[in-house]
């Protein structure tokens, strides 16, 4: 199936999209979700790969998400350790709630929700909390789809957007 998509890897024009600062470009969000939409993680140390279907970005800050992360040193996904791609830190976050896949940026997390593992044959992990993979900043290559770069780049030059897609919003809501 994944023969008929093209990929790359992560890179520092795509980590900047992902950087950018909502406080002046709420739209960006929108962006950010589509761009990881059909991404490939993949550890380089034991060899899992996982197709990412579905992603919840959040932002970093109350004052332009007001379900942003709310951290602390534990539980940051701002990590200490130098990533493998600028200001990115894929890893698993511990949380009340359980261990969640997250790619934290400066300015976003992004949750991972859906995952296909592509490495053996298992069923599709639904949920932040129903998957394990062992996510790290120093050992997960991003690849990205390329049609899903080229809207993620189509959404964030228009200002006005206010949506992933034009249509089904109440299913791109989150809660409220």
């Amino acid at each position: 199936m994944l023969s008929g998509y093209q990929y790359f890897e992560l890179d520092k024009t795509t980590a900047l999209l992902l950087n950018k600062d909502w406080t002046h470009e709420l739209y960006v969000k929108f962006a950010c979700a589509q761009g990881l939409a059909g991404s490939i993680l993949m550890n380089v140390n034991n060899g899992e790969a996982n197709l990412v279907n579905t992603v919840e970005v959040y932002g970093r800050t109350k004052s332009v998400d007001i379900h942003r992360e709310l951290s602390t040193l534990a539980t940051s996904s701002i990590l200490t350790t130098t990533p493998m791609y600028p200001n990115l830190w894929p890893c698993i976050q511990s949380t009340r709630d359980g261990s969640k896949l997250v790619i934290g940026t400066q300015s976003c997390d992004c949750l991972i929700m859906l995952i296909v593992r592509l490495d053996r044959n298992e069923e599709p992990k639904v949920g932040p909390l129903a998957f394990y993979f062992a996510a790290s900043p120093k050992h997960t290559k991003i690849f990205i789809d390329q049609d899903s770069w080229t809207k993620a780049k189509d959404i964030e030059s228009n200002e006005s957007t206010q949506s992933i897609e034009p249509f089904n919003l109440v299913g791109q809501a989150r809660q409220l």
